[in-house]
């Protein structure tokens, strides 16, 4: 069995949690026997992961261009996979000539659009520094704020994800939104969580300092980054004297990297190539996530490392827990106390981090969960394609827009040529 996976980049392991998630995916299908193939068209920079060590075949492709169509004949396979709702609407129409019996599965990471109407009412309502107040994970779902959740994004995503076989989520809040909101029918919409590649507990006697991380190409980082420095930070090193907080993180702005300041114990790092090394280090991970959707991957890596982490609620969206370690607070205020007190607490968070790892991640039972589901799919593909009348509307009409813009560019960069 052939598996493609079509990324919107080349995964980078070391830069970001969506790229740890599609390094699971492919692990997960190359430990039961899988062909694999990776293809893209993003450009690979230092910081790309080298896929070799799994077995995988890359391949550079093109925006627009019909040698992917020849790749997709060439591969012939029996399972493709979009990385996010944007590839499967670059690519999916040319998957469908190609390779018409092959199972497209979607992985959404995190819906878009619901990331996008956060941060929109993120802006809408303000952000009040000395008393901010964190947005609610459901807030999208109140009434007066529907027009921001069904948006073009939304209208965009939800169609690739009706055009799909298969749709993978790591949040069930994610996953329940689709089918008790959108009617997504249940079978179609898998929840898989990370399937970290060892749920042992990475410890260390040395703890010290705050810490933040993140990728810094994603608008809700680049926001509490900036939050930390200009309102949180000032007032917990108050309290704290002689406190520091590292940042780390890729594709580090010019502009926050010149926030860097010893002296008020600020320190800004940018990437750091071994990142759980780093977090077993520290004493308390700060998050104070405004906006976004999905499962965080630096509150996972928190818990993997046994480190308390102080969050907001879409901060810890997505983890079911009885105890968590750390804070996960609703206010400004409540953000720095907790901050302060996780600091000066002698208390050992191992325990409670174990036990939301066991409660959430248990990589071997999710493995056999996307496998089986994957299997299930195929054999019954025809059957599922016929049931739903709506992936068939849906593929028609919007991918037919998608191939003949695509077509219109392609001839159009062939008459530059000439």
């Amino acid at each position: 069995m052939k598996v493609l996976f079509i990324g919107f980049v080349w995964p980078e392991l070391t830069s970001t949690a969506a790229s740890q998630n599609i390094m699971s995916y492919l692990k997960a299908f190359n430990e039961h026997g899988y062909e694999l193939h990776f293809a893209s068209a993003a450009l690979r920079s230092v910081l790309s992961t080298n896929l070799d060590v799994l077995d995988v075949t890359c391949h550079q492709t093109q925006l627009n261009c019909d040698s992917f169509d020849a790749l997709v004949k060439d591969i012939a396979p029996d399972i493709v996979v979009f990385d996010r709702f944007l590839s499967e609407e670059q690519f999916s129409w040319r998957v469908m000539k190609a390779a018409p019996n092959a199972l497209r599965i979607l992985d959404i990471e995190d819906l878009h659009f619901v990331r996008h109407a956060r941060h929109t009412l993120y802006k809408k309502t303000g952000y009040q520094p000395k008393d901010a107040v964190y947005l609610e994970c459901d807030s999208i779902l109140q009434e007066q704020y529907q027009e921001l959740l069904h948006n073009e994004i939304c209208s965009r995503e939800m169609a690739s994800i009706y055009r799909s076989d298969l749709v993978l989520s790591l949040s069930e809040f994610e996953r329940s939104l689709l089918i008790e909101r959108f009617h997504v029918p249940a079978e179609h919409v898998l929840h898989i969580p990370y399937l970290l590649p060892n749920t042992d507990i990475f410890s260390s006697d040395i703890r010290q300092d705050f810490v933040s991380i993140g990728n810094f190409r994603h608008a809700p980082n680049i926001d509490a980054v900036n939050i930390l420095i200009q309102h949180i930070w000032p007032r917990i090193a108050k309290r704290l004297p002689g406190a520091k907080c590292h940042i780390y993180g890729s594709y580090l702005p010019p502009r926050i990297k010149d926030l860097h300041n010893p002296k008020k114990g600020l320190y800004i790092h940018g990437h750091v190539q071994d990142h759980h090394k780093m977090l077993r280090q520290a004493k308390v991970l700060l998050a104070p996530i405004q906006f976004g959707a999905g499962v965080k991957g630096k509150i996972v890596d928190a818990l993997r490392c046994g480190l308390p982490s102080i969050t907001t609620p879409i901060g810890a969206e997505g983890i079911k827990y009885d105890v968590w370690p750390g804070a996960i607070v609703k206010n400004q205020k409540d953000f720095i106390d907790s901050a302060v007190a996780t600091f000066q607490s002698v208390h050992n968070f191992i325990p409670e981090a174990r036990a939301i790892l066991d409660m959430n991640f248990v990589p071997e039972q999710h493995s056999s969960d996307l496998i089986t589901a994957v299997k299930s799919a195929l054999n019954s593909l025809t059957g599922r394609r016929s049931k739903h009348f709506l992936q068939q509307m849906v593929s028609h009409h919007s991918l037919q827009t998608h191939q003949y813009m695509s077509q219109w560019i392609a001839a159009k960069n062939a008459h530059r040529k000439d």
